[in-house]
Protein backbone atom coordinates (compact mmCIF):
# COMPACT_ATOMS: atom_id res chain seq x y z
CA UNK A 1 0.00 0.00 0.00
CA UNK A 2 1.23 3.59 -0.97
CA UNK A 3 1.92 6.46 1.61
CA UNK A 4 -0.21 9.45 1.10
CA UNK A 5 1.28 12.56 -0.80
CA UNK A 6 2.84 14.86 1.76
CA UNK A 7 2.89 18.62 0.85
CA UNK A 8 4.95 21.61 2.76
CA UNK A 9 5.20 25.35 2.51
CA UNK A 10 8.52 25.63 4.23
CA UNK A 11 11.78 24.89 1.36
CA UNK A 12 13.74 23.93 4.21
CA UNK A 13 11.96 21.25 5.01
CA UNK A 14 10.94 20.84 1.19
CA UNK A 15 14.80 20.05 1.06
CA UNK A 16 15.21 18.26 4.19
CA UNK A 17 12.26 15.75 3.41
CA UNK A 18 13.60 15.63 -0.46
CA UNK A 19 10.44 16.75 -1.74
CA UNK A 20 10.11 17.87 -5.05
CA UNK A 21 9.72 21.49 -5.75
CA UNK A 22 8.42 23.48 -8.36
CA UNK A 23 9.36 27.55 -8.35
CA UNK A 24 9.22 30.47 -9.74
CA UNK A 25 12.06 32.28 -10.46
CA UNK A 26 13.09 36.47 -11.02
CA UNK A 27 12.78 37.45 -14.38
CA UNK A 28 16.53 37.73 -14.57
CA UNK A 29 16.68 34.18 -13.05
CA UNK A 30 19.22 35.33 -10.54
CA UNK A 31 17.41 33.81 -7.55
CA UNK A 32 13.66 31.95 -6.69
CA UNK A 33 10.96 34.34 -6.60
CA UNK A 34 8.36 32.05 -4.83
CA UNK A 35 7.56 28.49 -4.40
CA UNK A 36 4.58 26.97 -5.99
CA UNK A 37 4.28 23.45 -4.49
CA UNK A 38 6.70 21.18 -2.46
CA UNK A 39 5.71 17.72 -1.66
CA UNK A 40 6.35 13.93 -2.58
CA UNK A 41 4.13 13.60 -5.65
CA UNK A 42 5.82 14.38 -8.81
CA UNK A 43 2.54 14.12 -10.85
CA UNK A 44 1.39 17.11 -8.61
CA UNK A 45 4.53 18.79 -9.09
CA UNK A 46 3.91 18.51 -13.03
CA UNK A 47 0.51 19.71 -12.79
CA UNK A 48 1.20 22.82 -11.26
CA UNK A 49 3.89 23.20 -13.32
CA UNK A 50 2.07 23.11 -16.43
CA UNK A 51 -1.11 25.03 -15.02
CA UNK A 52 1.10 27.93 -14.02
CA UNK A 53 3.26 27.80 -17.42
CA UNK A 54 -0.54 27.82 -18.83
CA UNK A 55 -1.81 31.00 -17.33
CA UNK A 56 1.88 32.53 -17.85
CA UNK A 57 3.72 31.54 -20.97
CA UNK A 58 6.48 33.83 -20.28
CA UNK A 59 7.09 32.09 -16.55
CA UNK A 60 10.39 31.00 -15.80
CA UNK A 61 9.64 27.96 -13.70
CA UNK A 62 11.73 24.70 -12.06
CA UNK A 63 10.64 21.45 -10.69
CA UNK A 64 14.15 20.17 -8.50
CA UNK A 65 14.45 17.27 -5.95
CA UNK A 66 17.65 17.77 -3.62
CA UNK A 67 19.65 14.88 -2.83
CA UNK A 68 21.86 14.20 -0.01
CA UNK A 69 24.29 11.63 -0.53
CA UNK A 70 27.16 10.45 1.90
CA UNK A 71 27.17 14.12 3.33
CA UNK A 72 27.26 15.95 0.16
CA UNK A 73 24.23 17.86 -1.12
CA UNK A 74 23.22 17.88 -4.89
CA UNK A 75 20.22 19.57 -6.73
CA UNK A 76 19.19 17.66 -9.64
CA UNK A 77 16.88 19.24 -12.03
CA UNK A 78 14.33 17.03 -13.23
CA UNK A 79 12.54 19.74 -15.21
CA UNK A 80 14.08 23.20 -16.43
CA UNK A 81 12.47 25.50 -18.12
CA UNK A 82 14.31 28.95 -18.78
CA UNK A 83 13.12 30.09 -22.33
CA UNK A 84 10.12 31.52 -23.32
CA UNK A 85 7.07 29.33 -24.02
CA UNK A 86 4.34 30.61 -26.35
CA UNK A 87 1.25 28.50 -25.68
CA UNK A 88 -1.58 28.87 -28.77
CA UNK A 89 -4.87 28.82 -27.17
CA UNK A 90 -7.93 28.00 -29.12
Amino acid sequence: MSQPAEETNDPLIADHRNFYKVEKWTKDGSKVDRMLYAGSNLEKAREVFAAAIYHRPRIRLTIRQRYARAGAVAEARVVTVTDTYEIVRP
